[in-house]
């Protein structure tokens, strides 16, 4: 993103809305795809499964559990991003669908919606511009990840369905 440096209030309302708009392009590419990639990891099994009581076995599903794939999630929404010694913290939230398989079936069908807080540092650093995110696919998007830090994530209104029983 090129910033200029302004003195007017207009020239804050165009520094403002370019920020807004690079947030909105990341929200449907990057912070998506970063977010997904880290709710799919197993070790965040447990803390999703934490809040469930009527899953027996959880340990047994958890160390059974090979793969967590995203079967269905709803847009990335910006609650609020808050831009603090040139670092843009961003305060989200996402309803998804996950799929939890072991080796050899689906074990469980997870429904949440993903909150926390990223941070992108060094925002005035990258070129954004010359990044086009659109075009890329979730493994190219996914070779920017380290510009995003994710500072906290946690789920709320945790829903599962054990496929073990279906």
């Amino acid at each position: 993103m090129a910033m200029v440096k302004l003195d007017n209030e207009n020239g804050v309302n165009k520094m403002i809305d370019e920020k807004k708009q690079l947030l909105d392009r990341l929200s449907q590419t990057l912070l998506c795809e970063s977010i997904c990639e880290d709710i799919e990891k197993i070790d965040q099994l447990p803390i999703m499964l934490k809040q469930i009581d009527y899953v027996e076995d959880k340990s047994d599903v958890i160390k059974s559990a090979v793969e967590c794939e995203i079967f269905h999630a709803d847009s990335l929404r910006i609650i609020c991003s808050q831009e603090d010694r040139n670092q843009i913290y961003i305060f989200f939230e996402m309803p998804f669908i996950l799929s939890v398989w072991s080796e050899e079936s689906s074990l469980l069908r997870i429904q949440a919606i993903a909150k926390g807080r990223c941070s992108i540092p060094n925002i005035e650093q990258y070129h954004w511009e010359n990044i086009d995110f659109d075009f890329m696919n979730k493994k190219e998007i996914l070779q920017y990840k380290k510009l995003v830090n994710m500072i906290k994530l946690y789920y709320s209104d945790i829903e599962c369905d054990d496929m073990r029983i279906i």
